[in-house]
């Protein structure tokens, strides 16, 4: 399996959405990365310590070769357009394109509140739940999920 993704290169400077669309195109890899990337997608405005952007700046050095050959001498910078458009698989009507938006397609969701309380409860508990042993109840997860109320009536 080759999990190598293509080059950024002066001629061809690609977003990180661009070159990871490659993984959606290989069915080895697009059995996971369709759940991730789409999700990442959305987050494109957010860089890797969480600062807003509007571009995706990119700065190619030179290479030794083309430093020698004095082909290219300076760094180039260049600002793509980020295609910010993400959706959540397996829900229905789920794109978005911002955080808060991904959290309105969430939240009105029954098994994102099903998931929500059921990890709630494997952190409080310190275990799973498990057969044999006492499950979590239904009403929590009811109650999340009619009221929207919030963590903190959990």
């Amino acid at each position: 399996m080759n999990t190598t993704l293509p080059p950024v290169t002066d001629e061809k400077p690609l977003t990180t959405r661009q070159r990871l669309e490659i993984h959606l195109s290989n069915p080895t890899c697009a059995s996971c990365h369709t759940l991730v990337d789409n999700i990442g997608f959305g987050l494109e405005k957010f860089d890797a310590i969480g600062k807003f952007r509007e571009k995706q700046e990119i700065t190619l050095y030179p290479t030794a070769e083309e430093l020698k050959s004095r082909k290219k001498t300076k760094p180039t910078d260049y600002k793509l357009d980020i295609d910010a458009v993400g959706s959540a698989p397996g829900l229905k009507d789920s794109e978005f394109r911002t955080p808060r938006e991904l959290g309105e397609r969430l939240a009105r969701e029954p098994v994102c509140h099903k998931c929500i309380v059921k990890q709630l409860f494997r952190y409080a508990n310190g275990r799973s739940e498990e057969l044999g042993i006492r499950r979590p109840s239904s009403r929590p997860t009811n109650a999340f999920g009619v009221r929207n109320s919030g963590f903190a009536n959990l």
